[in-house]
């Protein structure tokens, strides 16, 4: 079976959710079944495993890309797989796996959100404006998604998601989402007063409750790890004027500042209100540090037992159940049941799961 993966949605200096996660699932496949990478850039190769063959295409949104499944034909493939579900498709002779990752994008209503910088992987060189016209239907996705032979999603959520609004007539498996191949931390002393938040400040990540919960939160400190626009920031910082020395903006940590986070934290807290799967929840329990996140089904298929749950429209809520942390039993407990949790998600687990649909 001569199989190519997609790997040009990879990033060229640093990763974002997409890129990563195509990248680790690439590393696990590959020791499973001989793989060839397709790339447009040869700076990609920075982010993707080593030693893996690789040939050079188009940009995925090239108009070349048209042209791309004749190339492949040509070279033999047998099943082609894409992190995302964007790819030239016209005369194509191979069994092809496409990627959604969540319906996040239906939930932005306004053009202005679809500048954040997370979404540059998405728009690249098309203009805004396209990628929220696409998204005021459905029927667009369906007709790409269809394209396929079938569709892989990371979480059983997500799935219902897509039955849910019809997107597709192809068979949807579930490929999970996985930290990275870290050893996981290890269990805290004494609390320490600080509260992290992974992910970008787009509006159904409702950030705006995190601030107001530390109103019950004498003496905690809350991280902002993620990014957002220049607009965004400015209605942050003036919601957290009056307790400006207790919220921390970092507007994109880097990997090593996000782990120093963790690691001196009380919790990692989210008050989401839509995902497609919430990987930081799994990097915090990984780490051994609590949870405290969001009533809603996505993170109780994903953290299970090993979080704390709040209404998303209550900051007292949210507080209580970071408060009760602090009883040493009851930390000691959640971590546990954290790193147990954990281990549900793996590369290795999802590689062989995709490899099996491949087949």
């Amino acid at each position: 079976m001569k199989v190519f993966f997609d790997a040009r949605w990879t990033k060229i200096d640093h990763h974002d959710g997409i890129s990563r996660f195509g990248s680790n699932l690439l590393e696990a496949l590959a020791k499973l079944t001989p793989v060839t990478i397709l790339i447009y850039d040869l700076r990609q190769l920075k982010l993707l495993p080593k030693d893996i063959p690789y040939i050079m295409v188009n940009n995925p949104l090239s108009p070349r890309e048209i042209f791309l499944p004749h190339r492949l034909n040509a070279l033999g493939a047998d099943v082609v797989y894409s992190p995302m579900q964007l790819m030239g498709t016209w005369g194509r002779k191979y069994k092809l796996i496409f990627t959604l990752h969540d319906l996040v994008l239906y939930t932005l209503h306004h053009v202005s959100d679809f500048t954040h910088p997370a979404l540059k992987g998405y728009i690249a060189a098309s203009p805004s404006f396209l990628l929220w016209l696409f998204h005021r239907a459905y029927w667009p996705q369906r007709l790409v998604l269809n394209s396929a032979d079938l569709l892989v999603t990371v979480s059983e959520t997500t799935k219902a998601d897509i039955l849910a609004h019809h997107l597709t007539n192809r068979p949807i498996e579930v490929v999970y989402n996985a930290p990275p191949n870290l050893a996981p931390g290890q269990a805290h002393g004494p609390v320490i007063r600080e509260i992290v938040f992974m992910g970008t400040l787009l509006p159904y990540k409702n950030v705006s409750l995190l601030i107001r919960a530390l109103e019950f939160l004498p003496d905690y400190h809350l991280h902002l790890a993620g990014r957002g626009t220049p607009d965004q920031l400015s209605v942050l910082k003036t919601q957290a004027t009056p307790i400006a020395s207790r919220v921390t903006f970092w507007n994109g940590a880097s990997d090593q500042e996000y782990a120093k986070m963790l690691d001196s934290a009380t919790a990692l807290v989210t008050a989401s209100k839509f995902e497609g799967f919430g990987l930081p929840l799994v990097e915090a329990m990984n780490r051994g540090v609590p949870v405290v996140c969001t009533d809603m089904p996505i993170f109780h298929e994903v953290a299970g037992d090993a979080a704390f749950y709040f209404d998303p429209d209550s900051p007292h809520e949210c507080a209580d159940q970071i408060l009760k942390l602090e009883d040493p039993a009851t930390r000691a407990k959640m971590i546990k049941l954290g790193h147990t949790q954990a281990t549900k998600f793996t590369w290795e687990k999802s590689a062989k799961k995709l490899l099996g649909v491949m087949t």
